[in-house]
């Protein structure tokens, strides 16, 4: 997939996060205290990680990766928190000098934390983030090649190598809970990760002392869905 592909994705994910918002203005907030409650819906969310590498690849080492893409998932929730899976792909931006595509799959729980001494419920819900992932990092260019004809202006750089890698993730976040009469929920969020590598593999000798170190993901999006409430 070319840049202008990826742009394009983005954009279009932009469009339809800008959709749901402006739909979010006909919800109001209903008061659940009194019910039990279960969510079930699906996420959409911008996403913009940031990581650094360690590599004895030197163009590689210590190189600060910005990369900005889009993840989408389900979930289920009750009062207490909920639990959420994605699938994200992202692609380095223009501060990145080598093109890295990422794609990261992922499972987390989220826990509100208003509501561990009292089940109340609030317009903003602060939340604590503990999850896994794992993440194909591919890297393309010509920075190994010996051949002084095969520039790195080419517009359709080789695929050098592929790093796995295994992460913990903790962060927080805040929601702004919307619900309409109609027993569907909309819920905007913030959250900021930071993800701890726990393993690493290549997918060849040459990148088989690459790893993913320090991991800060930044997302931005919805959840939406149906709520079932039981008496």
């Amino acid at each position: 997939m070319n840049q202008s592909i990826k742009r394009k994705s983005i954009r279009g994910i932009m469009f339809v996060l800008l959709i749901i918002l402006v739909g979010a203005k006909s919800c109001i907030v209903r008061a659940q205290s009194a019910h039990n409650y279960t969510y079930y819906g699906y996420g959409l969310s911008l996403s913009v990680p940031q990581q650094t590498l360690s590599s004895n690849i030197s163009q590689l080492n210590g190189l600060k990766v910005n990369l900005v893409g889009y993840n989408v998932g389900g979930m289920i929730a009750n009062k207490y928190g909920k639990l959420k899976a994605n699938i994200g792909s992202y692609y380095s931006g223009s501060s990145t000098p080598y093109e890295i595509d990422v794609l990261r799959g992922s499972i987390s729980g989220h826990i509100y934390l208003l509501r561990l001494s009292k089940v109340k419920a609030h317009l903003f819900e602060p939340y604590a983030v503990l999850g896994m992932s794992q993440q194909v990092s591919k890297f393309y260019g010509n920075y190994l090649s010996n051949d002084p004809q095969n520039v790195s202006s080419s517009t359709s750089q080789p695929l050098l190598g592929k790093v796995n890698s295994t992460r913990m993730n903790v962060g927080a976040g805040v929601e702004l809970q919307l619900e309409n009469d109609f027993q569907k929920f909309i819920h905007v969020f913030a959250e900021v990760t930071y993800g701890a590598p726990l393993s690493s593999s290549a997918s060849n000798s040459s990148f088989s002392q690459t790893k993913v170190m320090n991991a800060i993901t930044f997302n931005l999006g919805v959840n939406f869905g149906i709520v079932k409430i039981s008496r």
